[in-house]
């Protein structure tokens, strides 16, 4: 039987997450063990609010359903999740590893950032007589943090250099856009240029080269630029960069070599492992200065990720269309199986989206805001999946499942889990199998917000709808009689009746005329006579067919459409007039409740209009109303 491993990590820094991974990947193939990565992105709110709801992906996870865990723990900044992840770890005792923070009880493997550091900024001051820096320095997490600013404080220090005469600079998470604001105002001065730029990040370093070329400042002829991480793309750049290489993927290989040490030899006592981080000498210090073949062809690469940007960009759009464009629920369930089945690049040829069991019910919530909820609850539908660029059949699954069962393999598996939501509220979420590049430039992270945010509007959509046809149905009933009013007349009333005759119906239409109505208001007050005009509705509305329309006219005067589809000749005059006779009888009134009632039937063939309709049988109600009234 399989083995598996839950990978739990956040991918807000995509190169290294996909690197972590494609080293565990190296170190699982054909040992029978498949991956479970549960990853996220923080983001920003158009508010300003740093959303942290992806984390909710954890609540996926039960460890023990798990043979082992690696947490890249230093790739999660809130303090609370780790806390709270490495307490459920503890208590599942499954075997663990922590990388790059250490936690009791679990392995503990670290890449000896100090080392390399250190020899990087002992190489700037030795071999290019470096004497002041600029250090960006961020923030990302105490661990890199320190290491990263103590050995460069002891590097100047074994130089007997002053750090004082050094500059450092705070950066946020916004990396390249702080990077490339205060490279700016440090190359705004062509005389007081420093001498040498340090980025604890490559992505600092690709801002600094952008203010560089935008300031017309030489690099490395008149400033030189170090950095830290060994991006793919940072030997390709134009300077190539020096740079210290991370050893992120030995480290994801030494982490799942780990745990399957334990399974096979059944025992596990946590142990340290540091890895040695190593300085890469290329162009940005000075030191080379021949372009290599790989930057001449990352021009290529670039044109080559525009398109697929563009691409994606594409097929995010016409996703949204799906929803935009799905009438209801139904319609949307079916649509996004259609488009899925034939537009899935981007995704790749197995992945599955589940949401959680209640998406219908969730869909048509007519609630402004949906309450805050980060659970998955017990069950799963799989709305769409995808095997081997296959459509499949929809199904529920268990919670614990996790992934549908056709996705499953003989072979060594990689399982991405990315969290569907909207704000605080969690959907459900995406796996893919096999494709973890998808993370690549936050792909999945834009996919899944997006996924989320559809399903938002389509909720919005679909409460406006709901609210619009209330306040029609509001706005087009009589409030006393419940019968349509002249709004409904015009809306619906007129629409039908041009409908039979497209349909080859007769149109069947009645008018009734409360008898004495004046009388009774007069004599007897307007409570009985609202009383009168609410037994009459009530009369019309439990006789006539249900897909017929009862009007209120006018104060006293109802009005029936209907058609021949159903209708066998009916006297619906007899049967209303016989209605209220039974109505009134129990009512003891003081004055007889009574109406007149002219009926016309208009053939399709006929030319004549609907106001033309109601003319004539008004006519013919109006003759019947004169006999009455001789009688009585």
């Amino acid at each position: 039987m399989k083995k598996r491993i839950a990978v739990i990590s956040a991918s807000d820094n995509e190169i290294e997450f996909i690197t972590y991974i494609k080293g565990m990947e190296k170190a699982t193939e054909n040992k029978n063990v498949d991956l479970y990565v549960f990853t996220c992105n923080r983001f920003e709110e158009n508010s300003g609010y740093i959303n942290t709801t992806g984390y909710s992906i954890f609540n996926l996870v039960d460890y023990k359903n798990f043979d082992g865990i690696i947490i890249i723990t230093d790739s999660i900044e809130d303090k609370g999740i780790i806390l709270k992840e490495y307490e459920k770890i503890l208590k599942s005792g499954k075997p663990a590893v922590s990388i790059n923070i250490k936690l009791e009880k679990l392995d503990y493997i670290y890449n000896n950032i100090y080392d390399g550091f250190y020899d990087l900024v002992t190489h700037m001051i030795k071999v290019h007589n470096i004497t002041e820096f600029v250090f960006f320095m961020n923030l990302k997490t105490s661990f890199e943090k320190d290491q990263k600013y103590n050995a460069f404080a002891k590097a100047l220090e074994d130089n007997k250099l002053d750090i004082k005469n050094s500059q450092i600079i705070i950066t946020t998470n916004d990396f390249f856009e702080m990077g490339y604001t205060k490279s700016k105002e440090l190359f705004a001065n062509k005389d007081a240029l420093p001498q040498a730029i340090i980025c604890s990040t490559d992505s600092i370093a690709y801002a600094v080269l952008k203010a560089a070329e935008d300031s017309n400042v030489e690099i490395p002829e008149e400033v030189k630029l170090i950095s830290y991480d060994d991006l793919p793309s940072s030997k390709q750049i134009i300077p190539s960069l020096t740079t210290v290489n991370s050893k992120t993927m030995q480290m994801g290989y030494e982490a799942a070599k780990r745990l399957i040490k334990c399974f096979e030899e059944k025992t596990f006592s946590p142990k340290e492992n540091k890895i040695n981080t190593t300085p890469i000498i290329r162009q940005s210090c000075g030191c080379k200065s021949k372009f290599t073949l790989n930057q001449k062809k990352s021009s290529v690469s670039f044109i080559s990720k525009t398109i697929q940007s563009i691409e994606f960009s594409e097929h995010l759009q016409n996703l949204e269309d799906v929803f935009l464009n799905s009438s209801d629920v139904f319609t949307l369930l079916v649509n996004l199986e259609f488009f899925f089945n034939k537009s899935h690049s981007q995704e790749g040829a197995n992945f599955s989206i589940l949401l959680k069991s209640d998406c219908t019910s969730i869909l048509i919530n007519s609630e402004e805001e949906l309450e805050d909820n980060y659970s998955f609850g017990n069950q799963l539908q799989a709305i769409t999946t995808i095997r081997e660029n296959k459509k499949m059949f929809k199904e529920i699954i268990e919670k614990e499942q996790m992934i549908p069962q056709c996705l499953i393999s003989d072979k060594s598996d990689t399982f991405l889990f990315f969290p569907i939501f909207n704000h605080n509220y969690v959907h459900g979420y995406f796996v893919n199998k096999n494709n973890i590049d998808f993370v690549s430039n936050v792909k999945c992270s834009y996919f899944t917000r997006s996924f989320g945010t559809n399903i938002e509007r389509f909720r919005q959509k679909n409460m406006y709808k709901q609210m619009s046809q209330q306040f029609f149905r509001l706005s087009s009933k009589d409030a006393l009689s419940g019968l349509l009013n002249r709004i409904g007349l015009e809306k619906l009333a007129k629409p039908y009746f041009e409908e039979n005759k497209l349909n080859g119906y007769n149109s069947i239409l009645y008018f009734v005329d409360i008898n004495s109505m004046k009388v009774i208001n007069d004599k007897f007050g307007h409570l009985h006579g609202d009383l009168t005009v609410k037994t009459i509705a009530e009369s019309i509305s439990s006789v006539i067919p249900k897909n017929w329309y009862g009007i209120r006219y006018g104060g006293d005067e109802f009005l029936i459409v209907g058609n021949s589809k159903n209708y066998k000749n009916e006297d619906y005059a007899t049967l209303i007039h016989e209605n209220i006779r039974k109505r009134t009888e129990k009512m003891q009134l003081p004055y007889t409740m009574s109406v007149s009632i002219g009926a016309y039937a208009v053939p399709p063939t006929s030319s004549e209009t609907f106001e033309q309709a109601i003319i004539k049988v008004d006519e013919i109600m109006y003759a019947l109303k004169q006999e009455y009234h001789k009688t009585h």
